[in-house]
């Protein structure tokens, strides 16, 4: 249904958006969802969407007459929302104004097996609520929603109560006292239960987001409470509070319940106080609502791509007199020139501003607020779906977690897109592997529920394609918190990443899954558990504070000291950069504090333009902020503002037209299931060559061989190997094209996938916290990287001539966060120095969870002996749970004359070589490059012995005396110990 935003004396039936009578120039109604299946007993939900004459869509479900042609297979009630009897077809049809529309509903004989609750062992504080989800297995393998026809049950209804059931709001339960109850949802003979923890814990503070936040007129801006309660944790309670504002002719709130609770929506220039209250506990923070004047609007992307049948999502961002920008996607009026070729959603919506291509063309979406416009081109392109892509293509996951499946559409352009949320998904075997309801946002989320292998299958009409998920029944042994030291300023955030280790040792992140808690609430608060933000902490009030993460009875903490240093200056970057018309530009900027610090405010920072005629910054506080558009030839002063510093640096916007594209690398090679990037440059009349990987749209000529991933994403440009063989992948943009050729060959036999380098690439030392030397050490040929703390955590180096260089260091510079250019270097194409190595750090994490996981994509795993001198070993995957030594004699690794042969091993325990014997050598083509060692306990290189290999490190690398290393040293949580060693990257 449609949300509305809310006009105070408006009782009118004209759309408060749109200002027009449902029945005012309608052209066209679509359903939706089209043609979906369910199984007989359960409901489906219409939505009948008006298509206007000026291009625009209003939601006109509860304006329609709906009709079911087949009363006996299904009825459908005033709403849309239609009830399946048995088994059969029906046309459902929506009219209203002399117009109509029909899709076909088909109920399936499948019958329920059985039911499964999430979350499981939920807790939840005392007079908070928990949402259940109820889902049904069907005996055709699919899973639906089946919350709102399940009966709830609380087996105590003194510790909480469940919400009415067959209502919207089935299987929200309310907490009323500390105790454990029992969750169950029964229907017909199946029922299933989980328990549900309250807690004794109670309402301390509520922190209110954004604070002190800015405003226009006719806009609007989400505000949200988060409890932080006396037990360390913190919950989202935006939907409990009661809101208001003190001025409502500044600026009024929606304080009733729904998908716009706590929605501010500027009346007139002013401030007021904007509070939220709960029980005796209230906070409040101000509003000002802005008197600048719209100048213009900016909508993005500028130019894209999608096929018919699927959409792409713009976004409306306005430009005000004072050069900031808000995101208005929600209170724009959003249109579609021609909506033969494509239709937007009804405006006003969350999701407003997405568009769905209905047939081949071009056409001008165009986003219009009060008498200010601004428009982007949409081509839709009428490619048929000719195969999917299931990835990752054989992972595996533990009992009681989830793995995040995705399935990509290969279109017969070649062209590619993202379908998760529209394939149906199916698990080969339910009791082992049990995915999410189908087309949710969560769709592709599969549950290990038990041991085993299955098949998950995604389908989408007639195409289908699988993967292959493992669920092992290891058990979680400890829970690893990073960074385990570090530092944050009163006011800002640092994210900590909870890392579950297991019985088998292999890792997960379990970030989403674990309880945050603080031990002290006035020093540091903890975000909502259970969240995308979750384990995101904030700085109250200087100190050291234990953050804790905890799942069932296990625990694990870091330390967070929070200064109350205060912020001297804020640096821009890149420094006075240029960008074409048409064409975006990232800024980051780095705040430096008076105690040396440095902290990221690329998104809590205010962006100005100083000439939006020229550029327009997307708007502040949001995920993207800091990105600038070109909108036309000349310069603007692009400012950051924080905490009454300002930072600001010039960029030059020139008009020019693209000429040309560049993909490289021209001629790549990959082997069977690894991935390429390519990149896409595009060269321009003014001289300037820019990326524009992610506005092109990628193909390849043959999708057998190799597959693109989506066009318009962060990762476009990444092609995965399917087949041996030969694809062009082509690059076009507009008129401009250009093509690459990528040749894969088959991969070795039982040879193993190595893990994605990404940044890790360029390095040959990575440490969390220290990297230390004694005098006599080398290191060559790759650059080092301190993530979690300052410069200061190098010990014993020289510094060199350069900022960067270190005299122990041949061809490599040192990054560390606290570096501010200048002098120090950024690496391209990073806007700053914090970002690159917030990519480090996540590429590090990648890589090292990759390598612990079992199975490997393409080698079965096999068993590591304890001690390995003496030994030796060909190609593979090798594992030990425990401890592993080389000590009596040298271990072999022989690539048997293939020098693509990959070794890795998966150490749980410690690592340790030694004397009489402790060296590794290398024979038969084998690679120091091809060799990866992951290890969870510590790892400790004899005296004057000699090591090859990539060491991804849980914690600590120690080096004795005199000992030599090729290969690339990572430690993941610690540091890394040098004692007047040579340690050189292999290339």
């Amino acid at each position: 249904m449609l949300v509305l935003l809310f006009i105070a004396g408006c009782n009118s039936d004209k759309d408060p958006i749109l200002g027009l009578e449902p029945v005012d120039g309608l052209q066209s109604i679509l359903i939706s969802p089209e043609n979906p299946t369910v199984p007989a007993g359960l409901t489906q939900q219409f939505t009948a969407l008006g298509v206007y004459a000026n291009g625009t869509s209003l939601d006109i479900s509860d304006k329609v007459t709906w009709s079911s042609a087949t009363a006996a297979v299904s009825t459908i009630n005033s709403q849309g929302l239609a009830t399946a009897l048995q088994a059969g077809t029906s046309v459902v049809t929506a009219s209203f104004a002399g117009k109509s529309a029909n899709t076909d509903l088909t109920v399936t004989s499948a019958v329920l097996t059985s039911i499964s609750i999430s979350p499981l062992d939920a807790s939840v504080a005392d007079g908070l609520t928990a949402q259940f989800i109820a889902t049904g297995v069907y005996s055709d393998n699919t899973t639906e929603n089946i919350s709102s026809v399940v009966n709830w049950l609380s087996s105590d209804t003194s510790i909480a109560t469940m919400n009415p059931n067959q209502t919207a709001s089935s299987g929200l339960a309310t907490a009323a006292s500390p105790g454990i109850t029992q969750i169950s949802a029964t229907i017909g003979a199946l029922s299933a239960t989980t328990s549900l923890t309250v807690t004794d814990a109670i309402l301390m503070t509520i922190q209110l987001t954004p604070v002190n936040a800015n405003l226009f007129v006719g806009v609007s801006r989400q505000f949200n409470a988060t409890g932080i309660y006396s037990d360390g944790t913190s919950q989202d309670i935006s939907a409990l509070v009661s809101w208001a504002s003190s001025a409502t002719a500044i600026a009024v709130i929606n304080s009733s319940s729904g998908a716009q609770h706590g929605l501010a929506t500027g009346q007139s220039a002013g401030a007021t106080q904007i509070s939220a209250t709960l029980g005796a506990v209230s906070a409040s923070t101000t509003l000002t609502v802005n008197a600048a004047t719209l100048s213009s609007i900016v909508v993005t992307p500028l130019v894209s791509t999608v096929t018919a049948g699927l959409s792409r999502q713009f976004v409306a961002t306005a430009n005000y007199s004072d050069g900031s920008s808000f995101d208005v996607s929600r209170s724009v009026v959003w249109a579609s020139a021609n909506t033969q070729i494509a239709t937007m959603n009804a405006n006003g919506a969350v999701n407003s501003g997405l568009a769905t291509g209905q047939a081949a063309g071009a056409v001008q979406i165009t986003a219009t607020l009060g008498s200010i416009s601004g428009s982007a081109s949409l081509t839709v392109n009428n490619a048929t779906l000719t195969s999917l892509v299931v990835t990752p293509a054989l992972s595996s996951v533990v009992t009681g977690q989830n793995r995040q499946f995705t399935a990509t559409g290969i279109y017969s352009d070649g062209s590619s897109d993202n379908l998760t949320s529209l394939v149906t998904w199916t698990s080969s075997d339910n009791a082992v592997a049990l995915p999410n309801a189908n087309m949710q946002s969560s769709s592709g989320l599969v549950a290990g529920l038990s041991s085993g292998t299955v098949q998950i299958r995604a389908t989408l009409a007639a195409v289908s394609a699988e993967a292959t998920l493992t669920v092992t029944a290891a058990t979680l042994s400890s829970i690893s918190v990073t960074p385990v030291i570090s530092s944050v300023a009163v006011g800002l955030n640092r994210q900590f990443v909870a890392t579950g280790i297991y019985s088998d040792g292999s890792t997960l992140n379990i970030s989403h899954s674990v309880v945050w808690a603080s031990a002290n609430t006035q020093t540091a608060t903890m975000n909502a558990n259970g969240n995308s933000a979750s384990g995101l902490a904030t700085g109250q009030a200087a100190g050291v504070v234990q953050i804790r993460a905890t799942l069932g009875s296990i625990s694990g903490t870091a330390t967070l000291t929070v200064t109350n240093a205060s912020l001297s200056s804020i640096s821009v970057t890149p420094v006075n950069p240029s960008v074409v018309d048409g064409l975006t530009r990232q800024f980051n900027a780095t705040g430096t504090y008076s105690d040396g610090s440095t902290a990221d405010l690329t998104a809590v920072a205010n962006w100005t333009s100083g000439t939006i005629a020229v550029a327009s910054m997307n708007a502040s506080l949001a995920a993207n902020s800091g990105l600038a558009t070109g909108l036309s030839a000349g310069t603007s002063l692009i400012r950051a503002s924080f905490a009454g510093v300002d930072g600001s640096t010039t960029l030059t916007v020139t008009v020019a037209t693209l000429t040309a594209i560049e993909v490289t690398p021209e001629n790549a090679s990959a082997v069977v299931n690894e991935t390429e990037q390519f990149i896409a440059t595009g060269v321009y009349t003014d001289g300037s060559r820019v990326n524009i990987s992610s506005t092109v749209v990628w193909t390849s000529s043959n999708t057998g061989v190799a597959v693109m991933n989506a066009s318009g994403q962060l990762n476009s440009g990444l092609a995965t190997a399917m087949a041996a063989g030969s694809s062009t992948i082509t690059a076009t943009l507009g008129a401009a094209q250009d093509s690459a050729v990528l040749t894969v060959t088959a991969a070795l036999a039982n040879n193993p996938q190595a893990p994605a380098m990404g940044e890790l690439q360029r390095f040959v030392m990575i440490a969390s916290q220290a990297i230390t030397t004694t005098a006599g050490s080398a290191i060559a040929d790759g650059d080092m990287a301190i993530l979690d703390l300052a410069r200061t955590a190098y010990a014993g180096f020289t510094p060199g001539p350069v900022a960067g260089q270190f005299t122990q260091l041949t061809n490599g510079v040192s990054y560390a966060p606290d570096d501010v250019t200048p002098p120090y270097v950024v690496p391209v194409p990073y806007a700053s120095m914090v970002a690159f190595i917030n990519q480090v750090r996540t590429d590090l994490g990648v890589a090292a969870t990759f390598l612990a996981a079992d199975p490997n994509p393409a080698a079965a795993t096999q068993a590591l002996p304890a001690e390995l001198g003496g030994r030796v070993m060909t190609r593979g995957v090798y594992r030990n749970a425990g401890n592993v030594i080389i000590q009596q004699g040298n271990l072999t690794l022989d690539a048997q004359g293939d020098p693509d042969s990959v070794f890795i091993f998966v150490i749980a325990g410690t690592f340790t070589t030694g004397a009489p014997g402790g060296n590794l050598v290398l024979t038969g083509g084998a690679q120091a490059r091809n060799v990866f060692w992951r290890t969870g306990g510590a790892t400790v290189f004899g005296s004057n012995t000699s090591f090859a290999g990539n060491v991804f490190a849980w914690p600590q690398i120690n080096l004795g005396t005199g000992t030599a290393i090729t290969g690339r040293l990572f430690s993941v949580t610690e540091q890394v110990t040098l004692d007047a060693n040579a340690v050189t990257k292999p290339q």
